[in-house]
């Protein structure tokens, strides 16, 4: 499945990423607070955070850890994504509304 992404943040590099062509309709303060997910995620993890969009409009976030990084803990950055999933799953939900709305919803996608 094709992924779109919103947002990346490394920990490697301290850098933030946020596609602001693609997706500058989406209201500032929640800008914000998807880069402030990405970026504080991304320093508990010790890995780069994606976070971003399936085809089908659903919210993803991804964990890329750098290959000759020995410290990173596979485990323990699954379970804080899971943490963040709960915490912000209201947001993780108007986020996938509002992308099937604007980006599919001319196409004819069926919202669930």
């Amino acid at each position: 499945m094709e992924k779109k992404v919103l947002c990346a943040a490394s920990y490697y590099n301290h850098k933030c990423f946020f596609d602001e062509e693609n997706y500058s309709t989406l209201p500032s303060d929640v800008k914000k607070e998807v880069r402030v997910i990405a970026a504080e995620t991304a320093e508990k993890v010790k890995a780069i955070v994606s976070i971003g969009f399936y085809e089908n409009g659903n919210v993803f976030i991804e964990i890329k850890a750098d290959e000759k990084d020995m410290d990173f803990d596979d485990i323990a950055a699954k379970y804080e994504i899971e943490k963040v999933r709960k915490s912000k799953h209201k947001l993780f939900n108007a986020l996938s509304l509002w992308y099937k709305v604007t980006k599919l919803g001319a196409q004819g996608i069926a919202i669930k």
